[in-house]
Parts: structure tokens; sequence; C-alpha cells
């Protein structure tokens, strides 16, 4: 028996606090390269709302330009920063609540990771919420 886990939202917290600060990095990041917004605090209370309800970040940026009336030139600006930029020393990344519990429990099991994004901020995530790779027999990530 195999035990295959995703990574975000099901070992680390994702959506409760490190979703919204790569939202706020990518708006800061638009708006280096030209996006005009009339207040920083409205414009990222707005894209997080709407990625609330979106299926991915990456849709949540393109409804907010596009609700605003933005060039989607800036898209690919903010999809970047979210999915690729660096891990910030301060990010708020830990994991779900029992999962390293579960995870110890399961550790005479074959573990696995199938993960959709970048590897290298993926694998980051992963060790910021102290979560030992070691753990697992395989780790899978793929941006598509």
């Amino acid at each position: 028996m195999w035990l295959i886990f995703d990574l975000d939202d099901t070992l680390i917290d994702t959506s409760k606090k490190f979703t919204n600060q790569r939202l706020a990095l990518a708006l800061t990041s638009m708006q280096k390269r030209g996006l005009v917004i009339a207040n920083f605090s409205t414009a990222l209370f707005q894209l997080v709302t709407i990625n609330n309800k979106a299926r991915s970040a990456a849709e949540a940026l393109r409804l907010f330009l596009a609700f605003g009336s933005h060039s989607m030139r800036y898209l690919p600006v903010g999809v970047e920063a979210v999915y690729r930029a660096p891990l910030a020393a301060d990010a708020a990344i830990a994991p779900v609540p029992g999962a390293i519990e579960m995870l110890d429990q399961l550790q005479d099991y074959p573990l696995y990771i199938v993960s959709r994004g970048n590897e290298a901020l993926q694998l980051a995530k992963l060790e910021k919420a102290g979560i030992e790779p070691r753990r697992f027999c395989k780790i899978y990530i793929s941006e598509s």
C-alpha cells in the first residue's frame, strides 16, 4: 500500500496566510511594472476576496485585472510573483494541524507527495513548515 499526499492545504496550510502574502507580492510586483491602483489595501482586499472563490491564484489575478479594466499584460508579472518568487524569510507557512502527527503514525508505510507548482518553491514550503522531505519515498512536483 502506498500513501500519496498533496502538499498545499493537505500537509501545509497555504490558503489562510501564505496565499494572501503571495497575492500582496503579486500586486506589488504589478504596481512596480506600471499597474495603477488608487489604494493598495483596498485592491489587496478585492484580490483576496476574488481569490477566495477562484480555482487558483492565477485565475484570481486574471479576474482582478478584468474587473478593474486593467491590462492583461500585468497577469504574467503577478503569476510569476505568486508561483515562482523565492520564499521570503518571514513567509507564514505551517503544517496543517495534525499533519506531522499523522505522518509520524504512518512512518512504516511508503509515503509520497504529488504536487503541482514550482519545484524549488514547493520544497522550500515543505521545509519551512517543518516537514522533513526524507519522510517520503518520492516527491513528485510538476508545473502542469
